[in-house]
Order: C-alpha cells, then sequence, then structure tokens
C-alpha cells in the first residue's frame, strides 16, 4: 500500500469518527431538550423583596458584622477600627519602648485582653 493510499484512508477514517461524535453529540442533545420539555422542573416561589434573608457573613467579615449587631453605633465603629489595629500594632508598640514603663505582667494582660476581644468579636459574641 502506498503511503497515499494510506494518507487518504487515514482522512476518511478520521471523518467518519467526527462525523459519528457528532451525531452522537446531537443524539444526546436532543435527548436532553426532549426531556427538559416533557418533564419541567417547577419553579421556585415568588421572591418577596421585604421580607429578609438570613445571609452569614465570611469569617473575614464576621467581627464587623458582630460588631454593628451587638455594640452601640459610635462604640462599634471604635472596636472594629482599634481591636484589629492594636492587636497587630502590638510588637512595634513593644519594640518601640513606649510600653517601656509599664511591667511585664500588665503587657501579657493586655496582649490576652486584644487577643480575646478579637476572637470574642470574630467567633463568639453575639452571633
Amino acid at each position: 500500500m502506498s503511503s497515499g493510499m494510506r494518507a487518504r484512508r487515514e482522512q476518511i477514517l478520521f471523518t467518519a469518527r467526527v462525523l459519528r461524535l457528532a451525531i452522537l453529540t446531537y443524539l444526546a442533545l436532543g435527548l436532553i431538550l426532549t426531556l427538559s420539555i416533557l418533564k419541567p422542573l417547577p419553579l421556585m416561589e415568588e421572591a418577596d423583596p421585604f421580607r429578609p434573608i438570613a445571609v452569614e457573613p465570611d469569617w473575614y467579615l464576621r467581627a464587623a458584622k458582630v460588631a454593628l449587631s451587638t455594640l452601640p453605633g459610635p462604640l462599634s465603629a471604635l472596636a472594629i477600627l482599634l481591636i484589629p489595629i492594636l492587636f497587630l500594632a502590638l510588637p512595634w508598640i513593644e519594640r518601640a519602648g513606649w510600653l517601656s514603663g509599664v511591667s511585664s505582667r500588665i503587657r501579657v494582660v493586655l496582649a490576652i485582653i486584644l487577643t480575646a476581644g478579637f476572637m470574642l468579636l470574630t467567633w463568639g459574641l453575639g452571633c
């Protein structure tokens, strides 16, 4: 068998496979369309824009939601801003020497209070 005849035969086989695949694809799509027309899914209940939806925020927004729902207005804003900033800035405050006159026990208590405040706002206070 010559190489020209072999190439022609491979081209015919490839075309036949592509056509078979196209026919099977159209048959599957036709079956899915037929079944969806014969047995449609029921629609969900009508939306009510005035009914509140209980949506739980992601973990990084939970502290803000809890602070806003449990604390009064200005205090919640201070808690949302100051507790994480103080929690993250505590190592720099200690290195700068601002707490040099404060005993180490008070520094540990301050760190525990800030950590507990952040954890309560994030995981357990109010929700």
